[in-house]
């Protein structure tokens, strides 16, 4: 992943929120002041995609980073994106999820714009909702490494993309709520996932391909988009 910090994207003003997960600073927004304010036994680790980064350890049953309050007032009916860098610690084990990510409306019928990897009858697969059907894709991310992560969504339609590939399209639901997010598990904990987790972003619009494809690709410089 070309980091964000070193694109355009980072003086966009659609970016929302950004968190770097560096050593002793993993709560911290580095675009502006939405500052995780839970912060539920997550560590850091200087082992991240690009220096620290955020552990959620080997076998989590609880861990997770959370801004549940006020979230980053954007509507999740409209236009939106997250990016992300996950490298995972511990397979999970048969049958079990890993919510990576959750954005969830606070208000009205629950909607919520997730990434999942699972196992499903011992099938890995990576797996998203997006107040619809979710969609699936069968895939084993291993332990070796780190994996870009890409989520858009315009209210009709929502696609995931691994490593700058689409890899899930699925019907969405429009629900012009307010919104909250938990990273490493879902909204009430459950789902914890044991992964290293770096370069988180949420947008308040749909990414293009381009921006997701450069961003996936590790250039080594990261001075991209201008």
């Amino acid at each position: 992943m070309a980091q964000l910090l070193y694109t355009s994207l980072f003086t966009d003003p659609a970016l929302k929120a950004y968190y770097r997960m560096e050593v002793g600073a993993i709560t911290a927004d580095a675009r502006g002041n939405n500052i995780l304010t839970n912060n539920n036994g997550a560590n850091t680790t200087p082992f991240g995609k690009y220096g620290g980064g955020a552990d959620f350890g080997t076998s989590n049953s609880n861990k997770s980073l959370a801004l549940p309050s006020s979230g980053l007032g954007v509507n999740l009916g409209s236009n939106s994106s997250i990016v992300m860098e996950v490298r995972v610690q511990t397979e999970p084990g048969t049958n079990s999820t890993y919510r990576l990510v959750d954005w969830r409306s606070t208000t009205g019928s629950a909607r919520s714009e997730n990434i999942q990897y699972k196992d499903v009858g011992g099938t890995k697969q990576l797996a998203s909702g997006f107040g619809g059907a979710e969609g699936t894709f069968a895939t084993t991310l291993g332990t070796l490494r780190y994996h870009h992560l890409a989520l858009t969504c315009d209210g009709t339609t929502g696609l995931v993309y691994l490593d700058g590939v689409q890899v899930i399209s699925a019907s969405s639901v429009a629900n012009p709520d307010t919104d909250y997010i938990y990273i490493g598990s879902a909204n009430n904990g459950s789902q914890a996932s044991s992964v290293f987790i770096d370069e988180v972003a949420f947008f308040s619009k749909v990414l293009t391909l381009t921006e997701i494809q450069t961003l996936a690709a590790d250039t080594g410089s990261g001075y991209l988009f201008g």
